[in-house]
C-alpha cells in the first residue's frame, strides 16, 4: 500500500520514484502477481530510457535487477507457456537488449534447474531475435549442452554441427559480428563441437555392428566430419588420431584406395609414431583389397603397395607382417609382368627372411623371373592373409 502511494508523486526525487517502482515490481513478484510484476518491472524499465534522454541520474542497479525479475516472472508464471508469453511482451516491448538479456537469463536459469528443453526453447527465440550477436556461437553450444542434459545426443550432434557450419570465418555471422576478436575463440568452439559430433558417430557405427545400412550411414557422416575436421583443424593435436580413423572409416565402407592414401598420411606424420606401424600395415591391406576390385587403377595400387611394403620391411624388419607383404607385393608385380620389381621383393624375403613360409616360393619365382608364373597362391585379406590393425 505505501509503495503504491509512490505513484501519486510522479515529481519526487526520480531515485526515490524509481525505487518505489521497484519495490512495488519486487512485492507482486513475492505475492505470486507475476503479470502485475512484469507491468512495472517493465514500466521501471521505460522510465529508466527517459531519464536516460533527459539526462537525469538513476539507479542502473536497479534496472538490471528489473531484467532479472521480468525473466523469473516468466518462468514462474502459469498462464501459458512461459517462453511464449515471454517473447510476446518482449517483441511489444521492443528494446532489443531488454530481449536478449531476459531470454538469455531464461536460459541459463532454466538449465541451471535441469529445465532442459525450456532452455532450449529460450535459447532458440532468442537466436531467432539476435542471430548476429557476439554470443550466438556459445548460445548454440549451450543448446547442445542442454539436449545432451535432456539424453537427446542426436539433437546435440546437430546442435553442435549448426555451430560448425553457421559460424565458421566465411559465414555470414562472421561477416555481420561486430567483434572480430571473438573469431580465435569461436574457431576453439568449432573445434570442439566437431570433436563432439566425430565421437557421437564413431559411436553410433559401433552401436551399428551387424546393421551394415545403419552402419553404411553412419560412417558416411563421420567421414564428412573427419574431413572437414582435418581440413579446418589439421594442426591440431586429434588430428593425428581422427587421421588413422578416417583410414578405418574409408577402408569399412569398401573405398580401400582412398582408405589406403590416407593411413600412409598416418604413416608420413612427423608430429607422432604412436600408430605409425599399424598405419602401415593397414595400408598395404587397403591397397591390396583395392588390388582385387574390377576397375582398379592397377598400376597405381601396385606401386604403393610396393612402396608400403619396402618401407615396412625398413622401418620394422622384425614386424609380424614384412615378409607377408614383401611376398604379396612380388606376386601382384610378378603377374603384371613387371618381373624387375618382382625380383626385388621376392630377394628380401630369401635374404632377409630365411625361415618365413614365404621364403621358398620366393626362392623359386626370383629364379625364373621371366615367366609368369599365375598360380602362385596369395593369402587373402583380414582372415590368415593381411592384416588389419583397427580397433
Amino acid at each position: 500500500m505505501y509503495y503504491n502511494a509512490v505513484l501519486n508523486y510522479p515529481d519526487a526525487s526520480s531515485t526515490i520514484y524509481q525505487f518505489g517502482i521497484y519495490k512495488l515490481g519486487w512485492t507482486a513478484y513475492l505475492l505470486n502477481e507475476y503479470e502485475h510484476s512484469i507491468a512495472l518491472f517493465g514500466y521501471l524499465i521505460r522510465d529508466s530510457e527517459r531519464m536516460d534522454e533527459l539526462g537525469l541520474r538513476r539507479n542502473a542497479n536497479m534496472v538490471k535487477e528489473a531484467v532479472e525479475y521480468l525473466a523469473h516472472d516468466f518462468m514462474e508464471q502459469k498462464s501459458g507457456p512461459p517462453v511464449q508469453l515471454a517473447t510476446n511482451f518482449l517483441d511489444y516491448f521492443d528494446n532489443q537488449q531488454v530481449t536478449v538479456d531476459v531470454l538469455t537469463q531464461m536460459g541459463d536459469f532454466y538449465i541451471e534447474q535441469g529445465f532442459w528443453m525450456e532452455a532450449i526453447e529460450a535459447y532458440n527465440a532468442l537466436l531467432q531475435r539476435d542471430p548476429y550477436s557476439r554470443e550466438a556461437p556459445f548460445i548454440q553450444s549451450r543448446i547442445a549442452i542442454a539436449y545432451e542434459g535432456e539424453g537427446d545426443y542426436a539433437s546435440a550432434a546437430r546442435a553442435r554441427e549448426a555451430i560448425v557450419e553457421n559460424y565458421g570465418p566465411q559465414s555470414e555471422w562472421a561477416q555481420n559480428a561486430a567483434d572480430s576478436t571473438l573469431f580465435n575463440e569461436v574457431d576453439s568452439l568449432r573445434a570442439s563441437a566437431l570433436e563432439n559430433s566425430i565421437a557421437y558417430y564413431n559411436q553410433q557405427v559401433t552401436e551399428a555392428a551387424g546393421d551394415r545400412e545403419v552402419a553404411s550411414s553412419a560412417y558416411s557422416v563421420l567421414i564428412d566430419k573427419i574431413e572437414v575436421y582435418l581440413e579446418e583443424f589439421g594442426d591440431s593435436r586429434n588430428a593425428y588420431e581422427f587421421r588413422f580413423l578416417l583410414g578405418d572409416s574409408y577402408y569399412n565402407t569398401g573405398s580401400y584406395a582412398r582408405a589406403g592414401d590416407i593411413y600412409l598420411q598416418v604413416v608420413y606424420d612427423s608430429t607422432s609414431a604412436q600408430q605409425r606401424e599399424n598405419a602401415a600395415g593397414n595400408a598395404f591391406s587397403s591397397f591390396y583389397e583395392a588390388y582385387a576390385k574390377p576397375g582398379a587403377d592397377s598400376l597405381y595400387l601396385r606401386e604403393k603397395m610396393h612402396e608400403v611394403a619396402m618401407y615396412y620391411a625398413d622401418n620394422y624388419p622384425e614386424g609380424e607382417f614384412a615378409a607377408q607383404f614383401l611376398f604379396a607385393d612380388a606376386g601382384n608385380h610378378y603377374n603384371a609382368n613387371d618381373y624387375t620389381t618382382a625380383r626385388e621383393s621376392y630377394t628380401r624375403v630369401y635374404n632377409q627372411y630365411p625361415t618365413s613360409p614365404y621364403t621358398a616360393r620366393s626362392a623359386r619365382s626370383s629364379l625364373r623371373p621371366t615367366k609368369r608364373n599365375s598360380s602362385i597362391p596369395m593369402p587373402s585379406c583380414g582372415t590368415e592373409g593381411l592384416p588389419t590393425q583397427r580397433p
